[in-house]
This record gives structure tokens, C-alpha cells and sequence, in this order.
């Protein structure tokens, strides 16, 4: 049952991989044999995973706003988890491709369904992570970038198209990844409380361990 479904979302993957490796490619972090590395590899075959988690969730393919906006986190994932670990910094580019993404297909979806107060709402909580991030940026003095408040608004308003519960789950499941990853590194001397720790993994990671697991 749902053969085409299956197929076309594998598909979706596997073109979807092509962005990838062009985003990898442009921040000079794609391996030199490419998907022929074993990295390379790796990191194709966490893509199309990824992807298919965006557009099944539930274990049957779906095609709506939410599943599509959530493939395009699938997409990016891979280049941005590299390129903040390296860098620390979340390219904006990306970042502001996110946001506008979730807005294209959430409008789409509410032009189609008439649902414009559902379309408002999503707007609301996917505001809510910005707002939230917006503060610790102004409070940190450094500690926390825009590159991250730019994510988290990406990131809440794609889990926003789904649920309310989606959004707060995503982020309060990366603030939990991030505080254990960050507790360890104190207690094994591996860092202090100076110690820059890129966030962007871990808002990318609470998004989907929720989206899977928190809908």
C-alpha cells in the first residue's frame, strides 16, 4: 500500500541531496570524492532519512505544508549542524530560506483550505522561539548570536504548521539535548562556563526527536 507515495518521497530525498551537497559544497565542507566518500555517504543517507521522517511522521507519506516545510529542514540540516560546528555561525541565506519557506506553504495551505485563522496561529507560536531567543540574545552579550534566534524562528514556525505542542516540544527537547551535552563537557573539564557551544545542533536535533516522537 501507498507504493507511489513511498516512491515519490524517496525521490524527493534523493533529489533533495543535491541541495545538500551544494550547500556543503559552497561552505568548502563537502568531501573530495563526494556521496563516494564515506562521509559523503553518511551524510546523504542521514539526508534522505531526514526526509523521509518530514514526509512521513506517522509511517504513511504526506504531502501537505507541514511535511513539505519540514523537508526543507531536512535539506539544510546537514550543512548547518557543519558549518555552525566549524564556524559558529548560521548563514543567513539558509536561515532566512527556512522562515520563508514555512510562510510560502503555510499561506498556500490556508488559500487552498480557507483556514486563515489556523495560518494566524501558526504565526503566533512559530513567533514564540524568536521572541524567546531575541531576549537571550539581548541578555547573553554575546553567549547566544541571531544566527540562532534566526534558526529558532525557522524552526518553530515549520513546527508550528503541525501543532502549537509541536513548537514548544521542539525547543524545550533542544534546550534538554543542549544543557546535557553542555553539563558533561563542564563536569569532564572538556570545557568552562566561557566555553562557546554552537546551539544551532542542538535546535536542529530537539526539532527532530519532537517532530518524531512530540507531534
Amino acid at each position: 500500500m501507498h507504493v507511489f507515495e513511498w516512491l515519490a518521497a524517496v525521490a524527493a530525498g534523493v533529489a533533495g541531496m543535491v541541495v545538500t551537497f551544494r550547500l556543503l559544497a559552497d561552505a568548502d565542507l563537502l568531501p573530495p570524492k563526494g556521496i563516494r566518500s564515506v562521509r559523503g555517504a553518511s551524510i546523504g543517507a542521514v539526508t534522505l532519512l531526514l526526509v523521509l521522517i518530514a514526509l512521513a511522521p506517522t509511517g504513511t507519506p504526506q504531502f501537505g505544508a507541514a511535511s513539505l516545510a519540514a523537508a526543507a529542514v531536512a535539506l539544510v540540516t546537514a550543512p548547518l549542524v557543519l558549518i555552525d560546528r566549524r564556524d559558529q555561525r548560521l548563514p543567513n541565506p539558509i536561515t532566512y530560506s527556512l522562515v520563508a519557506i514555512a510562510l510560502i506553504f503555510g499561506a498556500e495551505a490556508a488559500l487552498v483550505s480557507g483556514d486563515w485563522a489556523g495560518f494566524g496561529f501558526a504565526l503566533i507560536w512559530g513567533a514564540i522561539p524568536f521572541a524567546l531567543f531575541f531576549v537571550m540574545v539581548l541578555a547573553s552579550r554575546g553567549g547566544v548570536g541571531m544566527g540562532d534566534a534566526k534558526l529558532a524562528a525557522g524552526l518553530g514556525l515549520t513546527a508550528a504548521l503541525t501543532s502549537g505542542r509541536l513548537t514548544l516540544s521542539s525547543m524545550a527537547t533542544g534546550f534538554l539535548i543542549g544543557g546535557v551535552f553542555a553539563l558533561v563537557k563542564l563536569l569532564s573539564k572538556q570545557a568552562n562556563r566561557k566555553t562557546q557551544i554552537p546551539f544551532g545542533p542542538f535546535l536542529l536535533a530537539g526539532f527532530w526527536v519532537a517532530y518524531l516522537l512530540f507531534r
